[in-house]
């Protein structure tokens, strides 16, 4: 039996143990902050909390792997996360010089200027007149005038919630008269399954196709005997003038306003609003559904009335 003798044990001159005397390395990721750590994914069943394993954990909350690392970083640098969305630098994105160039380009053109001068003084003219006539009623009892404003189209219902954000709701118009010689003004509030929305389709019937024009109304100026200036609007800029009158006009006719009704019953909504708002009518307040049923039950869907015409 041969006997393998072991190899001595390489000493340092002068040094009986080293182990006793070797050199603490600190590794540089610990010296940065940088230390490994280690984490457990839990999912929680019938309100425990069950560890599972991290490829099971992403695929049962459908994250990736990035997200849940950024997650983790910020956790142990006690960070809050940063909305980064659009701080991206473009690729075709233009240096401020050029854009600066650009500005002092189209900023010098004549057209520019003017464009701005001529909407500046029609909007002066619209307010001066405004005023003017508003004065004018106030002081002469003889005079009145109104004025008419649609506003901006409301979308029903409203509540603060991101489902509605690709669903069609209903369309509620605005539309307000106001006399100036009393100030006092009076709102029309409507939605589309009561009448049509656009400001040229109030008194008209959707379903009939007939075409029509605005009535021209004209501005009979009499300062002269026998001598009438006639414009056909309101402060038109184009004026006539007439003289030689064989009697001045002592009478005019009056206007006859329209007594019948421009829809015989409640309009048609859209099938897919309709749906839309049968959705949301978990988040609308108690208060507010007995509205929105009277809207459900009381105007028939679009689609099946188009049905029915055909038929």
């Amino acid at each position: 039996m041969d006997v393998i003798q072991e190899p001595p044990i390489k000493r340092k001159r002068g040094v009986v143990n080293p182990s006793k005397y070797q050199r603490n390395r600190i590794k540089s990721s610990r010296s940065q902050g940088k230390e490994a750590r280690s984490y457990y994914h839990f999912v929680k069943i019938n309100g425990k909390n069950v560890k599972v394993c991290r490829k099971a954990f992403l695929s049962i909350h459908a994250v990736s792997k990035q997200r849940v690392q950024r997650i983790k970083l910020l956790l142990c640098n006690n960070e809050t996360p940063e909305d980064k969305r659009g701080k991206n630098v473009k690729s075709n994105l233009m240096g401020e010089q050029y854009r600066e160039e650009i500005r002092e380009h189209i900023s010098s053109k004549r057209v520019a200027v003017a464009e701005k001068i001529v909407h500046q003084r029609r909007a002066k003219k619209f307010y001066s007149t405004l005023k003017t006539t508003t004065e004018e009623c106030q002081q002469r009892e003889d005079l009145a005038a109104f004025c008419f404003d649609f506003m901006q189209n409301l979308q029903l219902p409203e509540f603060s919630t991101q489902d509605k954000f690709y669903l069609s709701q209903l369309t509620v118009s605005l539309f307000c008269i106001t006399n100036l010689k009393t100030q006092k003004s009076f709102f029309y509030i409507y939605h589309e399954g009561q009448a049509a929305k656009g400001p040229n389709e109030m008194e008209k019937d959707r379903n009939s196709k007939t075409q029509f024009a605005v009535s021209k109304f004209y501005h009979l100026v009499y300062e002269e005997d026998n001598v009438v200036k006639a414009s056909e609007y309101i402060n038109g800029f184009m004026w006539n003038t007439f003289t030689d009158l064989l009697q001045p006009r002592t009478s005019t006719s009056c206007l006859q306003l329209p007594t019948e009704k421009a829809y015989k019953g409640s309009l048609p909504i859209g099938t897919v609003k309709l749906d839309n708002i049968k959705t949301l009518l978990r988040w609308v307040e108690e208060e507010h559904k007995e509205y929105y049923h009277n809207i459900l039950l009381n105007h028939p869907p679009k689609d099946e009335k188009v049905k029915k015409n055909k038929k």
